[in-house]
């Protein structure tokens, strides 16, 4: 709807100016340690390439139909690919080494969930113990 309202001309560069700016939120994950190599190798590489995609809409002169159709299923396809790494990244990962965010809220501690195969579920709370309670 935005080339109506707008035109081509400021469509493409907000397109532009938003793919410089999802490069580095992308990143975020891997910055601050959420995510691993996988995850940040493969948000590097597809983030250089959604740039590109958009520097090349941004720089055709004329309403390039083949180039907005080219990044707008790249962008799916972007979003599926950044999904799967981060999930393969942590895959073998089960239990995270950071507390929960309702644990680190409370200082309840870290809380472990165990599903049994018959569908129960169990949950252990973990406190933290001080030397001078125990």
């Amino acid at each position: 709807m935005l080339p109506v309202v707008a035109g081509r001309a400021a469509t493409t560069q907000q397109i532009l100016i938003y793919s410089f700016l999802l490069v580095p939120i992308s990143l975020l994950p891997w910055i601050l340690g959420f995510a691993g190599p996988i995850y940040g190798a493969t948000a590097a590489i597809c983030g250089a390439i959604f740039v590109v995609l958009a520097l090349r809409l941004h720089s055709s002169k004329t309403t390039n139909r083949q180039a907005a159709n080219r990044l707008f299923a790249f962008s799916i396809f972007y979003l599926f690919v950044l999904f799967a790494a981060l999930l393969a990244d942590n895959s073998g990962n089960r239990s995270s080494p950071a507390p929960s965010a309702r644990a680190a809220l409370t200082g309840a501690g870290l809380i472990e969930a165990e599903f049994l195969p018959h569908g129960t579920r169990i949950v252990r709370s973990f406190d933290s113990v001080n030397a001078d309670e125990a």
